[in-house]
């Protein structure tokens, strides 16, 4: 899975990340 650690994000901004992917896989 692709990391986001090379971006500057927060942990909300990488919570809502997750989730988006996680509802778009259909999880």
């Amino acid at each position: 899975m692709a990391r986001f650690e090379d971006q500057d994000l927060t942990d909300a901004e990488f919570r809502e990340c997750d989730l988006t992917r996680a509802r778009m896989i259909g999880v």
